[in-house]
């Protein structure tokens, strides 16, 4: 995705709701979202080809869109709380 069009889509990300990828099953994806913690589930095909467990969407005039910067950040965050965990701190 070229960074212009990440740039808005943080912007955008910022007003409305982001739903995280639980997981795909049989054609269908089980979308999280990321302030509620409520469950959808939509058909495989209405998301971005590409579109993986863990990554961040949003929703925005009836399209999906990735949101490959959040959901880079919620890796990072993940990441250091585990490292974190480890370490014992």
């Amino acid at each position: 995705m070229d960074k212009q069009l990440n740039a808005s889509l943080e912007i955008i990300s910022r007003a409305v709701p982001q739903w995280v990828v639980d997981r795909i099953e049989e054609g269908w994806v089980v979308l999280e979202n990321t302030d509620t913690l409520e469950s959808i589930s939509i058909p495989q095909q209405a998301l971005p080809k590409n579109t993986n467990p863990g990554d961040t969407l949003i929703k925005q005039n009836s399209k999906w869109y990735k949101n490959d910067a959040e959901t880079e950040a919620r890796k990072k965050r993940i990441s250091e709380r585990f490292a974190r965990i480890k370490s014992g701190n």
